[in-house]
Parts: C-alpha cells; sequence; structure tokens
C-alpha cells in the first residue's frame, strides 16, 4: 500500500511497541553499565571487605565511590562538549546576522585571508611531522 506521494503508508505503533522501544535501549544501556562496573578486581575486593567488615551501605558507598571517579571524567567529556557547542552556536549566530552587512568586495579579501591562514596551518603542520623523519634520515 502506498500514499499519493507515492510513499509507504506508516501503521502507528502499538503502546507495547513503543515501550519496547525505550525500554529496549534501557536495558542495553543497563547491561554495558553492569559489565563496565564488575569487572575492576581491586575495587570490587576492597567493596567486598568493606561489606563484610562495615555492612552492606558502607561496601555500596565504596563501589559508588570509585564509579564517581568515571563520572567525573564523563561529566568533563559533558562539558567540553557542551563549551564547544556553545562556542559554534555563538559564533555562527554573530556571523550569521553580520553576514547582510559585508559586501562581495570584502567577502573576496575574507576568503582569500582565510585561505591563506588555511593553507599557513598545513605547511606548518606537515613541516613538523616531517622533522622527526628528515631528522632520523640524516643522523649519523
Amino acid at each position: 500500500m502506498t500514499k499519493a506521494s507515492g510513499g509507504p503508508i506508516k501503521r502507528p505503533i502499538s503502546a507495547t511497541e513503543g515501550l519496547a522501544q525505550v525500554i529496549g535501549p534501557l536495558l542495553n544501556g543497563l547491561l554495558i553499565g553492569f559489565s563496565i562496573a564488575a569487572p575492576v578486581p581491586p575495587i570490587g575486593l576492597l567493596c567486598i571487605r568493606r561489606s563484610l567488615a562495615e555492612g552492606q551501605l558502607a561496601g555500596l558507598l565504596t563501589g559508588l565511590g570509585a564509579q564517581a571517579g568515571f563520572g567525573a571524567a564523563a561529566a568533563m567529556v559533558a562539558g567540553v562538549f557542551l563549551g564547544s557547542a556553545l562556542w559554534w552556536l555563538l559564533l555562527s549566530g554573530v556571523t550569521g546576522r553580520l553576514r547582510t552587512r559585508v559586501k562581495p568586495a570584502w567577502m573576496v579579501w575574507i576568503n582569500r585571508a582565510s585561505g591563506t591562514l588555511l593553507s599557513a596551518f598545513g605547511i606548518i603542520a606537515l613541516a613538523r611531522a616531517a622533522s622527526p623523519i628528515f631528522q632520523a634520515l640524516t643522523s649519523p
């Protein structure tokens, strides 16, 4: 069956199918999180020792404390991503607003300057990459 536009007709999904679409990824994430947390033997042994010596809560807090280090790293990565996204959003927003004020003659010079700078960065990167190779070839 197709629509007048030629595409297939999509049937609405049921509540059960919608729930399955949410539960599936959630369970996958739970399994991945469990498998990442479980195989840390030193922390696992410390968690077991504290659970036996001081009780279940102490063991749980020991394990969660170890995970906080991973959480801090994830938070740092998320912060870097959000900071970068904010920078690019501001840069493109300001540039988009100024776009109508830039005359075609100015665009020619902006393009030339941008091309020159990008070429210079590329040449510098190639020179730095090639420098150790040349030093290795010329050293006795």
